[in-house]
């Protein structure tokens, strides 16, 4: 099973429209359904990240029978009505057109961890960018932690690639971010 995440940056001014286009996803639940099953994902999640510049990303989570470009040719191909009005309503909340490739690639998968038991729990999402030309000691950090401290957080952090979809302006004001404290009980806090 392929499991993939990604950041979408919502074009300032558009943030309700990602609540109408939810709306309309619920209002149309048979059609979502449809469209999710002929692009072969299982589970899809999304989260609104609300950043310290004043920004907004939609965090985007999901796992299916195939990777993540396989899944947006199913949409930008499909014939169904639905997919195309997911299409076109996502790239005037964006500014991306999903239709085509993503440059580099989809979002690389650095780390995660998953109970032993297959349990899950709510989810957590959060999309972080790296400072220009810190990207393998990002990926380095990222995999210690995940080994480390696995339980924290499924690490979906899967960024390092998509990093263009948050911009230099955004970079800045992370840089004064506040910092993650991890207890041993898997805890984490800001500090």
């Amino acid at each position: 099973m392929a499991k993939f995440g990604f950041p979408v940056p919502i074009v300032p001014g558009k943030e309700d429209l990602a609540g109408r286009i939810y709306d309309e996803m619920r209002a149309r639940m048979g059609e979502y359904e449809e469209s999710r099953r002929n692009a072969g994902l299982t589970l899809e999640r999304t989260y609104f990240q609300r950043n310290p510049d004043g920004s907004t990303l939609l965090v985007v989570y999901a796992e299916g029978s195939g990777s993540m470009g396989d899944v947006a040719r199913a949409f930008a191909t499909s014939g169904i009505p639905f997919d195309q009005w997911f299409m076109d309503v996502n790239r005037d909340l964006s500014g991306i057109d999903f239709r085509q490739p993503a440059p580099g690639g989809g979002p690389e998968h650095i780390a995660s961890w998953e109970a032993p038991s297959g349990a899950r729990g709510k989810g957590i999402a959060l999309c972080a960018p790296l400072l220009p030309g810190k990207t393998e000691a990002g990926k380095s950090w990222l995999s210690a932690l995940a080994h480390k401290f696995g339980n924290v957080f499924s690490l979906a952090l899967q960024a390092a690639r998509s990093t263009a979809a948050c911009s230099s302006r955004r970079l800045s004001s992370w840089r004064r971010s506040p910092r993650v404290k991890v207890h041993s009980n898997g805890s984490a806090i800001a500090s």
